[in-house]
């Protein structure tokens, strides 16, 4: 039941309904947390999942506050699961961090954006070692990630380094499969081209903003 409530919940927030969507996410959560309390082993991670869902909705309802409580009511129990089997939920750990840093930097809390961006980033590094294939463009998310956000706050050597860094890996991906990974390519191009413009570094972003064109001029080809 509480399964069908979540996916329920699910499908009035991606319709935009969001007081329904509340609704039956919190009936879930009900039905969960009586469940954790008996056998947490089984619904934890259940209950972490819908925790989440339940930030992400009042985040999209800009319910910041609520958002932050949630994930971070997520982020415990999945400090907990990680440290037990971080084969299964180090990944789910990432992931909150990302949803939380993503929270914090929509506020202008850079400082505390960064910390949760950098913690996420280092499980993607060590998942990406172990597995590139599956890992390796979600670490680059990061890396973008924080490149805006280090541009954002005005900190333009550290913006660029983790864009050059996103750069190299999304260069390697778009090699080994262009059609998947050259929008992202581009997508980092132009972001260095905008740095550079804003770092009145003119002849470097003309560069940047020539290479991302000539992809999505081939992407455009491609596409008609």
């Amino acid at each position: 039941m509480a399964d069908t409530l979540n996916n329920l919940g699910g499908l009035f927030r991606d319709n935009n309904r969001y007081a329904e969507a509340e609704k039956a996410v919190n009936s879930a959560l009900g039905i969960i947390e009586k469940l954790s309390k008996q056998n947490p082993d089984t619904y934890l991670n259940y209950l972490a999942h819908t925790l989440n869902c339940l930030g992400m909705l009042y985040s999209d309802n800009k319910r910041y506050g609520e958002a932050e409580k949630a994930y971070n009511k997520t982020l415990e129990i999945r400090e907990k699961l990680s440290k037990q089997n971080p084969d299964m939920y180090l990944q789910d750990l990432a992931n909150n961090l990302l949803h939380i840093a993503n929270l914090y930097s929509v506020n202008n809390r850079y400082e505390a954006a960064e910390k949760a961006y950098n913690r996420a980033l280092e499980i993607y590094e060590k998942l990406s070692k172990q597995n590139p294939d599956a890992y390796l463009h979600l670490f680059s998310d990061i890396l973008n990630n924080l490149g805006i956000l280090y541009k954002n706050n005005n900190q333009y050597e550290e913006a660029e380094k983790a864009y050059n860094k996103a750069l190299e890996i999304r260069e390697k991906l778009a090699r080994r499969n262009p059609d998947t990974y050259l929008s992202y390519l581009a997508h980092t191009l132009n972001s260095l081209g905008i740095l550079y413009s804003d770092s009145i570094r003119y002849r470097d972003a003309e560069k940047a903003y020539n290479r991302a064109l000539e992809i999505y001029i081939k992407l455009d080809k491609t596409e008609s």
